[in-house]
């Protein structure tokens, strides 16, 4: 649950700017890809954590949604641990994501490198960089198969 949610914060200011946009008289404001980018890095943790507060979700949960990009600000009542172990393999995903899509902002950067991949204990030996080959031939398979990609 946690990984499909964490970024429910976006979902919500979408919904808002979308029903701001209908309702809006002058059309001298243009929302760029840039000004979504900077209004999600500020606010969607913040806004999925109002979300899961008012759908009373468990702690871990909420901590997955409010600070996956902010690893070290995770506090509270989680004695085990747990929410943020779930929020770092959620930074792994995301990160691994970016990289397969070509997509990630930071040069060079490596799951190995992060906080994250230090938390749940990710290391570079055989058995992992091994799994870790096969995902990016997976992931082109799913998309080209079901029609999201083609390979021309």
């Amino acid at each position: 649950m946690a990984g499909l949610l964490h970024d429910i914060g976006k979902l919500a200011i979408l919904r808002e700017l979308t029903v701001s946009c209908q309702n809006k008289i002058n059309d001298d404001q243009e929302i760029t890809k840039d000004s979504l980018s900077g209004l999600f890095s500020s606010f969607h943790e913040r806004v999925g954590g109002l979300i899961a507060t008012s759908w009373n979700l468990t702690i871990e949960i909420h901590q997955c949604i409010a600070f996956n990009h902010h690893l070290s600000d995770i506090t509270g009542n989680d004695e085990n641990g747990l929410g943020l172990h779930l929020a770092a393999l959620i930074q792994v995903g995301d990160l691994t994501a970016q990289l397969l899509n070509g997509k990630c902002k930071k040069e060079g950067i490596s799951i190995f490198q992060i906080e994250a991949g230090n938390i749940i204990g990710l290391e570079p030996d055989s058995s992992t960089i091994d799994f870790l080959n096969h995902i990016p031939v997976i992931v082109k398979s799913h998309w080209f198969l079901s029609g999201i990609i083609s390979f021309n």
